[in-house]
């Protein structure tokens, strides 16, 4: 292996190919020394063409040489679990930086009490409402390919006006269609009547062809779910527990789909380059660029 500097080198570990576009871009932008492990770099080691990146089998060698680490977003897939077993022990004490997306408390609390320093990218506004667009873009892509009329001529209803509720208010609005927009809090509400969208205050679902939920939280009852007409589509775009109850919506014969993590699965590129965007600005704050 090439000399280096431990200092200025990256560690991808884990993740989807958000990760893996996410260390390529890195490469283009920067002279950083990157190294990689995981099984989604394990099957694109025949893409990389940078001298700059290193695919390294074995995960705790790869933190060994760097100690700078880039965890995929969720940093977890269960909260109460790390990509690598080693990642305390391995980082404690070297002073650099984990960047990640989404940490729960409770590696939050694991990092702190290393005295390992820890930057959530997900908090970054920049960042969220990137990946905001993106997952509207997807969501309408799924949307498209589940029904058997045009979107324009479909009847939709967004549940929830936040970043996600607003960017794929807006693009539906930009495809003909009118959404319907149902926010829990009066201010969304207002700004969404304000911006030109219809507006709905109650929560039956009869005539709507799909129904997009961007609300973390179970706002359809199962009364209201099995009132629901067998030909809607609902997109889950929401993380756990999400709006509605899924398996009850498929059991009562509706198209229910968990668009979870849609950006990685959607335009896992551009998802990559959102995420390498925020990591760079962090870098660089953080004096290591």
């Amino acid at each position: 292996m090439p000399d280096y500097n431990i200092n200025s080198s990256v560690c991808f570990i884990g993740g989807d190919e958000r990760q893996y576009y996410a260390a390529l871009h890195l490469s283009q932008e920067t002279e950083l020394d990157i190294f990689v492990s995981g099984d989604t770099f394990q099957k694109a080691i025949s893409h990389f063409t940078s001298t700059q990146i290193t695919y390294v089998e074995n995960p705790q060698k790869a933190l060994l040489l760097s100690k700078n680490v880039i965890l995929p977003l969720p940093a977890a897939k269960v909260e109460q679990t790390l990509p690598s077993l080693d990642l305390i022990d391995t980082l404690k004490g070297k002073g650099g930086v984990i960047v990640g997306g989404k940490f729960s408390p409770y590696i939050k609390e694991l990092f702190s009490n290393a005295n390992i320093k820890y930057i959530d990218y997900y908090e970054d506004e920049c960042f969220t409402l990137k990946n905001a667009y993106i997952t509207a873009e997807g969501a309408i892509s799924i949307a498209m390919n589940s029904i058997n009329i045009m979107l324009r001529d479909a009847k939709c209803a967004v549940l929830g006006f936040g970043r996600i509720g607003k960017a794929l208010s807006q693009m539906l609005s930009s495809l003909g269609s009118k959404p319907y927009i149902f926010a829990r809090r009066a201010e969304s509400n207002t700004l969404a009547k304000e911006m030109g969208f219809n507006i709905k205050s109650d929560m039956s679902f009869k005539d709507f062809d799909v129904i997009f939920n961007t609300v973390p939280e179970r706002i359809i009852s199962n009364g209201e779910l099995l009132a629901i007409p067998d030909k809607t589509v609902l997109i889950e775009l929401a993380s756990a527990p999400g709006g509605f109850d899924q398996d009850i919506a498929i059991q009562s014969g509706l198209q229910a789909i968990n668009c979870s993590g849609l950006p990685g699965k959607y335009a896992p590129e551009s998802a990559g380059k959102a995420v390498s965007d925020a990591v760079i600005q962090i870098l660089t704050k953080n004096n290591i660029l």
